[in-house]
């Protein structure tokens, strides 16, 4: 048996500035109409983000599980 849980936060950068890591081999920030052509798609949907910029315009929606 095989499952698998994604994990989105929303979250704001107060200081510094956003790094690279070992687990993130890039860091960029990208408008919903700007979302770069190529994603990691065993990572993340497009649908998924689509979904996160909905959030994020109305924080008041509720949790979402499926």
């Amino acid at each position: 048996m095989f499952s698998c849980c994604k994990l989105f936060f929303v979250c704001d950068l107060i200081r510094g500035e956003a790094r690279t890591s070992l687990e993130t081999p890039g860091v960029g920030w990208f408008a919903e109409d700007a979302l770069p052509a190529e994603l990691s798609l065993g990572r993340v949907l497009s649908s998924q983000l689509w979904h996160m910029f909905a959030y994020h315009r109305d924080p008041a929606m509720p949790a979402d599980f499926d």
